[in-house]
């Protein structure tokens, strides 16, 4: 049972970790070059924008806003970021076409984990001083190995399911505006 002991650890540091008003001190528009990894390295970099800008503050809802590349039309993905439950950190990215993924925020960052055609996908959005460390990392969605799964009683060892990793998105970014 080790490992879900320092799952709880993990947790329970992330949450103690310090908080910033969020998405407020989030506002602004960002700026910088996302890079594109796989298995053979550095695949591709392209310019990235993401718009946190006050959309309706009497319910809190900024635009989730990103862009990517020069087309700033075809690159453009506007989202809306609302708070599900705030006090528990649960927000929503509204892509405005009945698909909303949910996202928690735990500290200064914003996690959010999701499937899409058989692709797994965990995104990551952490405020780190006057920078936005944006990533997701991707692979399929079907395990690459279960192990564990044996033994009964105080013995049993649960089935574990690692997944693999294929791609993964990287991103340091720049406020160019202020809030």
């Amino acid at each position: 049972m080790r490992p879900f002991k320092l799952i709880f650890f993990l947790f329970t540091s992330l949450a103690l970790s310090a908080q910033t008003s969020f998405p407020a001190d989030w506002a602004g528009v960002w700026v910088g070059d996302l890079q594109i990894y796989n298995y053979r390295g550095l695949t591709q970099t392209v310019p990235m924008e993401l718009r946190i800008l006050p959309h309706d503050t009497t319910i809190n809802t900024y635009t989730w806003t990103m862009v990517y590349g020069q087309d700033t039309v075809a690159g453009l993905r506007p989202y809306l970021l609302r708070p599900e439950h705030e006090p528990t950190g649960h927000y929503v990215i509204d892509e405005g076409d009945g698909i909303l993924l949910d996202c928690y925020r735990l500290g200064n960052t914003l996690y959010d984990v999701f499937s899409v055609q058989g692709t797994l996908l965990n995104s990551r959005t952490e405020l780190r001083g006057d920078e936005l460390h944006y990533e997701i990392i991707s692979g399929p969605q079907k395990p690459a190995r279960v192990s564990g799964g044996t033994g009964e009683g105080e013995e049993a060892v649960p089935a574990v399911e690692s997944m693999a990793i294929h791609v993964l998105q990287r991103a340091v970014l720049k406020r160019k505006q202020p809030r």
